[in-house]
């Protein structure tokens, strides 16, 4: 019975594991073409959105099957794990920001100018998207540090890291946005039957990088 719940919790871990590689590499694929290539692509951020869901869906299943394993979902013994409560508290925050950025984000892209408002926002929730994956990621492999910082210290350093982020966000990253190119999928010049093939051929999902740019007063 012991090997079985070893083996168990191993192979646990291991799509835990998976399941965090598959979530931040898309969503640094979408920091990547935002804060580098200075590219808004909704369809891309949607896809990636429904990817970074599933994810979390599946890191949910594992984390729980991990804590069940370690604690039995027994609250009493829940209350002496720091590192777990901490976690949790992280993913929480996660997944609300998630939430909220699927609510605002979207309906944003409708349109230039108000996707032009909701940029100074958009960097606010991507720090905070960013801080808490790669937080949650640390506080998953700290127990060493868990009987010395406990569940405060563990959220004090997050807190600490969330304002850096935001401060950054505002006086680094913004500029950095302060010119994008959209991607709209209605942006779609018109073509002859023939060169429409060749749309569909090339380029499958007939997206076109829209010519102007936008911008917004720093």
């Amino acid at each position: 019975m012991e090997v079985l719940s070893t083996v168990s919790r191993l192979l646990l871990v291991l799509g835990h594991l998976l399941a965090f590689a598959f979530a931040i590499t898309y969503i640094m694929r979408e920091d990547y073409s935002l804060l580098v290539k200075r590219k808004i692509d909704p369809v891309a951020i949607r896809e990636t959105s429904r990817l970074v869901f599933w994810s979390l869906l599946v890191l949910t299943i594992t984390g729980s099957g991990i804590i069940w394993i370690d604690t039995g979902f027994d609250m009493a013994v829940l209350a002496t794990k720091s590192k777990i409560l901490a976690k949790l508290s992280v993913v929480g925050i996660l997944t609300l920001n998630g939430i909220i950025i699927h609510f605002t984000a979207f309906p944003a892209f409708r349109s230039r100018k108000s996707l032009v408002r909701f940029v100074p926002m958009l960097t606010i929730l991507a720090s905070i998207s960013a801080v808490s994956w790669l937080y949650a990621a640390f506080v998953g492999i700290a127990k060493p540090l868990a009987s010395m910082l406990g569940y405060w210290g563990f959220m004090g350093i997050y807190a600490g890291l969330l304002v850096a982020g935001i401060v950054f966000s505002h006086l680094s990253v913004r500029s950095l946005l302060s010119r994008l190119k959209v991607v709209y999928p209605d942006a779609r010049p018109k073509v002859e039957p023939v060169m429409k093939r060749l749309v569909h051929r090339f380029n499958k999902k007939g997206r076109f990088e829209a010519a102007t740019t936008l911008l917004y007063p720093m």
